[in-house]
């Protein structure tokens, strides 16, 4: 997989790897430690070049904050659907993946 493409997978996983438990973990530091062991087993990431990437994170709280603000409104999916499922979307997407 591509370092670029990965890190911007990444990106935007890292808030919520270093808000949130992951595997039981009790901080922020051991829930990234489980990511990291997930992702190398699971996808056959480098470890190294992952932990590097990582390493260079930085914990916003605005961002967690974000989070955990509801939306607007609660919609069901069938209404939120044609918001994010067209056409254009799904070339972007695939094109992007």
């Amino acid at each position: 997989m591509n370092i670029l493409r990965l890190s911007h997978r990444l990106a935007i996983l890292l808030p919520a790897i270093l808000s949130m438990p992951a595997l039981g973990a009790e901080t922020p530091q051991q829930g990234m430690e489980g990511f990291v062991d997930q992702m190398v087993a699971r996808h056959g990431m480098d470890e190294n070049k992952l932990r590097t990437l990582l390493a260079k994170g930085k914990f916003r709280q605005e961002i967690i904050d974000s989070f955990e603000r509801s939306a607007e409104r609660t919609w069901a999916w069938k209404k939120y659907r044609k918001n994010f499922l067209n056409e254009s979307r799904i070339v972007k997407g695939v094109k992007f993946w």
